[in-house]
């Protein structure tokens, strides 16, 4: 994250959570707690679209991808439910606007454009994610969300290299029927 991005991103926070004139550990505790929204509409999202990829893709490998993201986070965004309720935060209920959009956008898609728009969707979304965690294992004040995030981060790492792999193969024409 750059440092403008961050900057923009700790402002946001400071006005959604009202960090002026708090103390220190106030606002880290508001950074954790912007954390803990961002995770879990990341999370959610995933096993959103990846259930959307189940039901819409003929190709093994895409299948196989969804799956696997389905089932690392759905556990994750189990365990940061847990967290965020005995930590007294509210687990966001929808994915974000933005979010939203993607998922609409590759509602209406089928076959070979599918499986390319999914696959190469997800590769920015966890970057994205990455640096999230990154920045909560580095900064983060609460310690259960510090912890998840230090270990989620290697799966985190790992999507990134199967969907690189996915894509590679996607653009190499190597990858089995794309319907």
């Amino acid at each position: 994250m750059t440092i403008s991005a961050y900057a923009g991103w700790a402002m946001g926070a400071a006005l959604v959570f009202g960090t002026v004139g708090m103390s220190a550990s106030d606002a880290a505790s508001s950074q954790d707690a912007m954390f803990a929204k961002q995770a879990a509409q990341a999370g959610m999202t995933e096993v959103e679209l990846a259930h959307l990829a189940l039901q819409q893709s003929k190709n093994a490998e895409v299948v196989a991808f969804a799956r696997r993201m389905n089932a690392d986070h759905s556990k994750a965004n189990a365990q940061l439910t847990a967290i965020e309720k005995h930590e007294g935060l509210t687990p966001p209920r929808t994915v974000g606007p933005k979010n939203a959009a993607l998922m609409e956008r590759l509602q209406s898609e089928s076959g070979a454009t599918f499986n390319s728009d999914y696959l190469k969707s997800q590769l920015p979304a966890h970057r994205q994610v990455l640096a999230l965690f990154q920045t909560e294992a580095a900064g983060g004040q609460n310690a259960e969300l510090v912890r998840f995030a230090k270990q989620t981060t290697p799966t985190i790492e790992e999507h990134i290299s199967m969907d690189q792999r996915e894509i590679a193969k996607l653009d190499s024409g190597k990858s089995m029927s794309m319907r």
